[in-house]
């Protein structure tokens, strides 16, 4: 019998909880409403960086597990502890990964952090610049040709414009733009799943995460509210609608498998 349930997981680098409340995110917003968006503390033990949150993201256990501390992704325990995607595959689903920042699919800085079926990089600096937002175009268009057209059941899709707008200008009104440029890529490729021949007969979960916040001027690593303040958002059949509280980075894994039907009481996947 055909696979009815599928996931997506979209990434978007360094986005302050406040600062996503402030701007106009209409595709975020409708996950929300349909599901939930909640704040995430960010684990204090470990620098508020992308290289500990993408890989709590994708592992579903905390820094002193799977031993990535910093951008410095060695040594890791990622054999131990598999990203979603891994763990989709291994229940004989098909996964897809695009993303702009190197670790995350390639063996730069010690990763990578996800092993997909299928994975898509944009390098920002590949013609010598930091062109953050044009490979970010790039990474989505692929990933909106794919899902929108390919067997996927489960997908990880990734941004770094905000972070590297942050890293570069600080949290104004250019940060801001790039927020809601993501926002708007997120419906890009939200569009091109609902547009797929078979939308109808499949149920879709889709997360919006982002790893850690920024200070004011820009940067992150330390522990204020700004850089240690993330948030989670989503909607699907597995999903509980207008949940409150805080969530945490450690439960998207689990939710990822949930979605795709695969997890027992027990948190360990089962086939169907």
């Amino acid at each position: 019998m055909e696979q009815a349930e599928r996931v997506a997981v979209f990434g978007v680098d360094g986005v302050r909880f406040d600062a996503l409340r402030r701007a106009s995110t209409p595709h975020i917003d409708a996950i929300a409403r349909r599901g939930f968006l909640a704040p995430v503390a960010v684990w204090p033990h470990a620098e508020s960086s992308s290289g500990p949150g993408w890989s709590t993201i994708a592992t579903g256990v905390f820094p002193d597990v799977h031993g990535v501390v910093d951008n410095d992704l060695t040594p890791n325990r990622f054999a131990d502890h598999p990203d979603f995607l891994s763990r989709a595959q291994r229940l004989g689903l098909t996964t897809y990964a695009a993303a702009t920042w190197p670790p995350l699919l390639t063996k730069a800085g010690g990763g990578p952090v996800f092993n997909a079926g299928t994975t898509f990089f944009a390098d920002p600096e590949a013609d010598g610049g930091d062109e953050f937002d044009r490979a970010d175009a790039v990474a989505v268009a692929d990933a909106a040709a794919t899902l929108g057209a390919a067997d996927v059941h489960c997908a990880f899709v990734y941004q770094i414009s905000p972070d590297s707008v942050a890293h570069y200008h600080g949290t104004g009104a250019g940060y801001r733009t790039a927020i809601e440029r993501a926002d708007a890529r997120v419906g890009e490729v939200l569009a091109a799943i609902e547009a797929r021949e078979g939308f109808r007969r499949e149920r879709w979960t889709c997360l919006v995460v982002t790893d850690h916040g920024h200070v004011d001027a820009g940067g992150h690593g330390g522990t204020s509210p700004e850089e240690c303040t993330a948030w989670l958002a989503g909607c699907g059949p597995a999903i509980e609608a207008g949940r409150r509280g805080e969530a945490v980075h450690t439960e998207v894994s689990g939710l990822v498998m949930a979605g795709l039907g695969r997890v027992g009481g027990s948190g360990e996947e089962r086939e169907r």
